[in-house]
């Protein structure tokens, strides 16, 4: 699908919260190749599906991305477990998933959103998404 020739209709995309077992096994395979997840083990990844928003990409019926969305639904969201099918990125698909997932009707109002990400800082910065002003403001606990 990613050829510099082809283009995406948007027209063709939904996004979904009903999240089912199929959506989850493609996530879980997706997972198993992230560089972020692909150690974590499948109960916890059903477990922390379950316990978050999930906003599921589809293209013309196919799963083609997914995020996930912890949050109070007040003050604060952490964005993660974000991805695009290969064979779709480039198209804009993910800045699409992105923008509806901050336009959903009970995240409109949180004003601090969170996310982690080794490589795609630029991909967020489209969204507004910045780089922490004063990193020593936030601390971390890492349990091994």
């Amino acid at each position: 699908m990613n050829d510099s020739k082809k283009s995406i209709n948007f027209e063709f995309l939904t996004v979904t919260n009903d999240i089912d077992e199929e959506i989850i096994k493609k996530v879980l395979e997706y997972m198993s190749r992230s560089y972020w997840a692909n150690r974590r083990p499948e109960e916890i990844t059903r477990k922390a599906i379950e316990n978050s928003l999930c906003f599921s990409l589809f293209y013309k019926g196919m799963q083609i991305g997914f995020a996930r969305v912890i949050t109070d639904y007040t003050t604060h969201a952490y964005l993660c477990d974000v991805f695009i099918d290969e064979n779709f990125r480039g198209f804009g698909v993910g800045q699409w998933l992105i923008k509806e997932m901050l336009n959903y009707p009970d995240l409109k109002g949180i004003k601090r959103w969170f996310l982690l990400t080794r490589d795609a800082q630029t991909f967020y910065q489209k969204n507004g998404f910045k780089y922490l002003e004063d990193s020593k403001k936030y601390l971390e606990l890492v349990r091994e």
